[in-house]
């Protein structure tokens, strides 16, 4: 959120077709490029670039770096803005093309390949096994589901339209999510077939389940035999 913020999208649409300087930017901007590997020429051109893009749009970088603790090298943030860039670079009406299309058939815009840099790396200065960086489907379901959707119903109520089936009927072809909470759920044997579901699973446990709550909840009240 932060680094978006520190970027005018003017400047995102300046730099359309232009991978290289998209992908300099937002990790100048995250300030993912403060590391020095002399061998490393890549990360050098970068550096280079992103310092002409800063002095050029007056650029400040957010002040703290994405964190790697805890996640897997394919999310690692260096990979995830390279996978953005690439969005970003190729795509000039990115918001408008999600707005409009009301199936679930974003692939076109997300199935993006990364620099060739990133074919064997995951960090600056570290090779990796050699393998393509791209937006898995389980990744992109996740985008789905708690980026396109959510931006689709805002834009929606924003214009003032009140009929959000569709969108519902989008949540109900996606497949559910599967985490340590969706899990538990499942122990129980409750009826979790789509995102639709766990969608509505999560929001019970967010805002009944962790907070105590289980009097105010429907379900957590039937449990206990009591009147809500």
């Amino acid at each position: 959120v932060e680094i978006g913020k520190s970027i005018d999208f003017s400047i995102i649409r300046k730099l359309y077709k232009k991978p290289f300087q998209m992908e300099s930017l937002l990790l100048g901007q995250a300030n993912l490029l403060e590391v020095t590997i002399d061998d490393d020429q890549y990360l050098n051109e970068l550096k280079k670039e992103y310092t002409f893009l800063s002095h050029k749009f007056n650029l400040i970088p957010v002040f703290k770096s994405p964190e790697y603790f805890r996640l897997r090298p394919m999310n690692f943030p260096t990979i995830r803005l390279a996978q953005l860039s690439a969005i970003y670079a190729e795509n000039n009406n990115l918001f408008h093309s999600l707005i409009e299309n009301n199936e679930l058939d974003f692939q076109e815009y997300f199935k993006v390949g990364t620099s060739q840099y990133w074919d064997t790396h995951y960090n600056f200065g570290k090779n990796s096994k050699k393998g393509k960086k791209k937006i898995s489907n389980s990744f992109l379901n996740l985008l789905i589901i708690n980026t396109i959707i959510p931006l689709k119903f805002a834009y929606n109520r924003y214009k003032g339209a009140q009929d959000n089936e569709g969108l519902f009927k989008m949540m109900a072809k996606i497949k559910k999510e599967e985490n340590r909470i969706i899990a538990n759920f499942d122990k129980l044997e409750t009826s979790i077939f789509s995102a639709k579901d766990s969608q509505a699973y999560l929001q019970l446990y967010n805002n009944y389940c962790t907070k105590d709550k289980c009097l105010d909840c429907a379900i957590g009240a039937s449990l206990l035999n009591v009147k809500v």
